[in-house]
């Protein structure tokens, strides 16, 4: 009786609700990711750990660069760098993006080179033309 239920337990599969790989029943942990078996399918609602992979773009280091060097383009001054920086690796963050769609980073790259752009300009604009600050008058 006991090898019949063996045999019937060695079909059943649980699943791993971190990764969701499937693995026999006297599985405890999760080969793949070491997480702790429970005998119930994953949820089709994202854990944080899955929503933190589909908002920042973690495969495309020169979007991240991009979208934090236009916000630090925002710093008088220091702006002027990081404009370009943002520039930059904004083109290359958009590139990797094409090339692979699966590492994200269309929006960070936009929001990093818009930014770089915008704050440049400003700068310029200011250190230019606005009276207090003038180099031309």
């Amino acid at each position: 009786m006991e090898d019949n239920q063996q045999a019937q337990n060695s079909n059943v599969e649980i699943f791993c609700t971190r990764c969701g790989k499937k693995h026999p029943v006297y599985y405890k942990y999760c080969d793949q990711c070491g997480n702790l078996l429970q005998d119930t399918p994953p949820s089709s609602s994202p854990s944080p750990d899955d929503t933190f992979i589909k908002l920042v773009p973690y495969k495309n280091k020169e979007a991240l660069i991009s979208y934090y060097a236009g916000m630090l383009s925002i710093i008088p001054v220091l702006g002027l760098v990081t404009g370009l920086i943002a520039i930059i690796t904004g083109i290359w963050g958009l590139q990797a993006a094409h090339r692979h769609p699966e590492v994200r980073g269309k929006i960070h790259s936009w929001v990093g080179l818009i930014l770089g752009a915008g704050c440049i300009l400003l700068h310029f604009v200011i250190l230019f033309f606005w009276p207090p600050f003038s180099y031309l008058n």
